[in-house]
């Protein structure tokens, strides 16, 4: 579940703050295993900011269309953390109205050169991040780096199943689950699980082991038993 959070911080916000509050955020994921074997790690940093005091509201995207947003919002929940879930293409509105401080990521696979794939639509996110100044950022467990993949464009795009597009799935008026069509059974679709962001994108990646440049240099420096001669 590596649906895309959109924070944003009570008060004005510069880089110092950010950098300020994502100190020690690699210990936040370390200390939750159950939360980073999920893959939630970033719900991880905003229980610990929370925590913290910091007067943190998140804007959850509902990350269309298997709806993992719902979990994220859930898991909020769970702690107490103020949030709102949002349509996934209200993200740049929010950004633009200056609703939004910082952004942060999961990511389901990222390169030895800090490209990182994750859940469709995260790198739209990332291009309206850089159209209005604002930090980007990806946090994600060491499973999910891969040295071994040299840069994003090595990464396959799954295609999924159209029927995950076609049908809603919920719970009817007896509370069962249910799935409404929404689609014609023959029309035809486009289902990619994952897109790519570049690393350019990437104001910094997070892991257990602290916080670095979105690069090979970068992720060596966190990992240089990775280091081939």
């Amino acid at each position: 579940m590596s649906d895309i959070l959109v924070p944003t911080l009570g008060e004005s916000v510069t880089e110092a703050t950010v950098a300020k509050w994502l100190k020690g955020a690699g210990e936040a994921v370390k200390r939750d295993e159950a939360l980073v074997e999920l893959e939630t790690d970033k719900v991880s940093l905003e229980v610990s900011a929370h925590d913290a005091g910091v007067p943190v509201h998140v804007w959850v995207s509902e990350t269309r269309p298997r709806n993992q947003g719902l979990l994220t919002a859930w898991e909020l929940e769970q702690h107490g953390v103020p949030h709102t879930l949002i349509a996934d293409n209200a993200a740049g509105l929010l950004m633009r109205q200056g609703k939004v401080d910082v952004v942060i990521v999961g990511a389901d696979r990222i390169a030895a050169n800090g490209d990182v794939a994750n859940k469709v639509g995260t790198y739209l996110k990332a291009l309206a991040c850089a159209d209005n100044g604002i930090p980007f950022y990806v946090a994600a467990p060491r499973s999910t780096l891969d040295f071994a993949c040299p840069e994003g464009a090595d990464i396959p795009i799954e295609e999924r199943d159209g029927d995950e597009f076609r049908l809603v799935h919920g719970l009817d008026q007896h509370a069962q689950p249910t799935a409404l069509r929404q689609l014609p059974a023959g029309e035809d679709v486009a289902n990619p699980a994952f897109d790519v962001t570049p690393n350019w994108l990437v104001k910094a990646i997070i892991t257990e082991r602290g916080t670095c440049a979105a690069s090979h240099e970068g992720l060596l420096a966190l990992y240089p038993e990775e280091a081939r001669g």
